[in-house]
């Protein structure tokens, strides 16, 4: 009979220390796990990042640009239309060519509106232009509308045909205007809590706006600011500037000032112009961390609520094996 007992009593100790070890092993392996989750969460985190900006960022290019190209094609009908309602009379002299082109500046709230033709004159609602030198385009030849832009105004030329003033041919129409009415509406301005930016750039990189990289550069072009930048594997200054050069899109990841940004641009047509748009990763990464760190939380409360919940139920199961040893030694005494 205490043989028995014996053989019994070790059998209950071997099930308590198979129940703690177990419990501690099953403990160790939920506090392990949840922390290799949120580690590799947190790497998943930065790569969906770029994905969604790149996704994003292409995007938002492409209906900007359709914003873009439907004004530059609002303005150059501006010309056509004007052409359209110039008659005789307003062929009459300077003074009635003036007149005409007057009424256009103020109908289409623009900076200017003009004539040029083929001898070199520029006529504008106040005359003949004193400074043919301001505008290097007038006199140019043309098969189709063009822009110029200096100075951050924008100038739309058309050609026009079979319109002639004191028996010379008029060679081009154009009309100016500022590059801010131009992008009013589209370009907004930035502040340091935005994560996306738009801006418009020549191919050298010389900005169109007033601000360079969501204006966190000081410098007033593109490729300047960015050869201050820090770029990811696979990214490099020379692919952007050869992008530029060659008015191809692309994309690309650099870190710049300490702020970690992804820059998306394609050309705009045949303007000569390559529209941008820069990302903030650092920010999208600051919301996402801030949404992960509260799930993070929840998942710490609820992997103490389970640990505490194993140990109460290990605490019962080893204080019934220790009434259950108490039992059979009372039961032994008695016997004996």
């Amino acid at each position: 009979m205490e043989e028995k007992n014996s053989t019994e009593n070790k059998q209950d100790k071997r099930t308590m220390s198979v129940a703690i070890v177990g419990g501690a092993i099953i403990a160790a392996l939920l506090i392990l796990s949840t922390l290799w989750i949120n580690r590799s969460e947190q790497s998943g985190t930065t790569e969906a990042v770029h994905s969604v900006s790149e996704m994003y960022l292409r995007e938002l290019t492409d209906r900007r640009e359709q914003v873009i190209t439907a004004r530059i094609n609002v303005r150059v009908n501006n010309i056509r239309s004007a052409l359209k309602v110039l008659t005789p009379a307003d062929l009459q002299s300077v003074e009635t060519l003036s007149a005409f082109l007057a009424r256009m500046k103020n109908l289409y709230g623009v900076y200017q509106f003009a004539l040029a033709d083929s001898s070199g004159r520029i006529f504008t609602p106040e005359g003949l232009a004193p400074d043919l030198a301001k505008y290097p385009f007038a006199d140019k030849t043309f098969t189709e509308p063009k822009i110029f832009t200096a100075n951050k105004i924008i100038s739309f030329v058309a050609p026009v045909e079979n319109v002639n003033f004191q028996g010379t041919p008029i060679k081009n129409c154009f009309l100016e205007l500022s590059m801010s009415k131009f992008l009013q509406g589209i370009l907004v301005h930035t502040t340091k809590s935005e994560m996306t930016f738009f801006n418009l750039y020549h191919a050298n990189g010389d900005s169109l706006t007033d601000a360079v990289l969501g204006g966190q550069a000081n410098e007033t072009n593109l490729l300047s600011a960015l050869a201050k930048a820090d770029f990811d594997e696979n990214f490099s200054i020379k692919q952007i500037e050869d992008d530029f050069e060659n008015a191809r899109q692309g994309m690309s990841s650099f870190t710049y000032r300490g702020v970690k940004e992804s820059l998306y641009y394609r050309p705009v047509g045949n303007t000569g112009w390559m529209l941008s748009y820069l990302v903030r990763e650092n920010k999208i990464q600051e919301e996402i961390a801030a949404v992960n760190a509260e799930i993070r939380n929840r998942s710490m409360i609820q992997m103490l609520f389970t640990i505490a919940a194993m140990s109460i139920v290990f605490w019962l199961i080893i204080s019934q094996a220790k009434k259950n040893q108490k039992l059979i030694h009372q039961q032994t005494v008695s016997d004996t």
